[in-house]
């Protein structure tokens, strides 16, 4: 599986065709720290597009390593909100507002498709690096670079 392709997929908004194209019919999906699991594309999919409700999500590659039946993830998540959330899984968001999650993912291969995700995250805002446009919300309290605990 070409891992950068992933990315631009998943960047693109369009979850629907990612799961469609990248992941097997039988995936599952840890979400390690929301403590659930998603079984098949149908439950993969309705999560992943729970996490886009009000949001705009963006993953940006920090660390990959892969073998055949793998590939490791360091990444930081950006989250930008297209309205108020305040129950936003991660931490309270007002519409302009966005926060970073550092996010570990383990992806299982399979004939070059995802059979498992099973996903790490770290507190918001913590050891992630900015994105690379700073427009929107407001500034990050930042330390030698990287955004210190908020």
């Amino acid at each position: 599986m070409d891992y950068a392709e992933y990315l631009q997929a998943y960047n693109s908004g369009d979850h629907r065709e990612l799961v469609r194209k990248f992941c097997t019919d039988d995936v599952t999906f840890e979400a390690g720290a929301l403590g659930s699991v998603f079984r098949g594309k149908d439950e993969v999919l309705a999560f992943l597009l729970s996490l886009q409700d009000g949001v705009r999500d963006v993953l940006r590659a920090q660390v990959v390593l892969q073998d055949e039946n793998h590939i490791f993830a360091e990444a930081d998540m950006d989250f930008h909100a297209e309205r108020d959330l305040p129950e936003f899984p991660f931490g309270a968001l007002k519409r302009g507002e966005y926060l970073t999650m550092k996010v570990f993912v383990v992806y299982y291969l399979r004939d070059g498709k995802i059979c498992r995700f099973k996903t790490s995250l770290w507190p918001a805002n913590f050891g992630v690096t900015d994105p690379p446009a700073k427009g929107f919300g407001p500034e990050p309290p930042i330390v030698e670079g990287v955004r210190a605990r908020v």
